[in-house]
């Protein structure tokens, strides 16, 4: 009688999970930064932090998920979102009426 052995891996349905949270129509930022900082003159001082941002936002149904573009510069991360097929907007004249 044989036995074979298979490893257990607990993140495995993770990304399906993933996938079925954050489906099209919403975006999400995540950063992570890590900062090390050593005193070379004294060998036992050393200053560590790390710090992360998460962000998730619907989108509206017009947002063109294809043509999302987004630039890092000085710190400031800008994210531009065009709409597709939007109609322009239909001008009402407004009639006024005397009062009697």
């Amino acid at each position: 009688m044989t036995h074979s052995l298979i490893r257990f891996d607990p993140f495995a349905g993770l990304d399906t999970l993933r996938r079925e949270l954050f489906d099209d129509g919403t975006l999400v930022i995540h950063a992570e930064r890590h900062e090390r900082e050593e005193d070379r003159k004294k060998t036992y001082v050393l200053h560590e932090s790390s710090s992360s941002f998460y962000r998730r936002v619907d989108l509206p149904e017009q947002a063109d998920s294809q043509s999302i573009k987004a630039t890092f510069r000085n710190g400031v991360l800008k994210v531009a979102v065009p709409l597709k097929g939007l109609t322009p907007p239909t001008k009402i004249a407004i009639e006024t009426g005397s009062t009697d």
